[in-house]
Order: structure tokens, then C-alpha cells, then sequence
């Protein structure tokens, strides 16, 4: 009998997400300037985050970048995890 999984143990990528907003999409090979900008966290953040939501324990053995735009990887984390 296999007993139900006690803890998430996540070792992949933790990464931040660039969102740009542009009002259509360039032709093929042109440029465009975009309207706004926000970083969120993505990857496997996406993962533990769905993990924790469904009760299960998580425990990230990845490691983090060593720069400030590491910063909001390293918040939700820490937000997700004290829940």
C-alpha cells in the first residue's frame, strides 16, 4: 500500500517573468515599444505555489540568484511558505 506523498521536495528554477504589454503584435521582423511592464515570479515558483495550495508542504532546495531582480522570487516565497 503506497502512502500519499508527505512533502513537495523542489529542486528545478524559480524564476522571474518580464510581462510587457503592446498594443498589437510587430509584423514579422519589426519592433514595438510596449506600454507597460511588470515582473512576477514564474516558473516552478507556479508549481510549489499550486503545491502549498493544496495542503502539501514544500521545500525549496533550489538556489537563488544573487541579484536584485531575484528579489520578488525570494518575498513570494517566503509568503507561500507561512501560510
Amino acid at each position: 500500500m503506497s502512502q500519499p506523498p508527505r512533502r513537495l521536495l523542489f529542486a528545478g528554477e524559480a524564476i522571474v517573468d518580464l510581462l510587457m504589454w503592446v498594443p498589437a503584435l510587430p509584423e514579422r521582423g519589426g519592433d514595438m515599444l510596449s506600454e507597460s511592464a511588470a515582473i512576477e515570479v514564474g516558473g516552478g515558483f507556479n508549481i510549489m505555489a499550486a503545491a502549498v495550495r493544496q495542503g502539501l508542504p514544500v521545500v525549496y532546495a533550489g538556489r537563488y540568484a544573487a541579484c536584485r531582480s531575484n528579489l520578488p522570487v525570494r518575498q513570494r516565497a517566503g509568503r507561500i511558505q507561512r501560510k
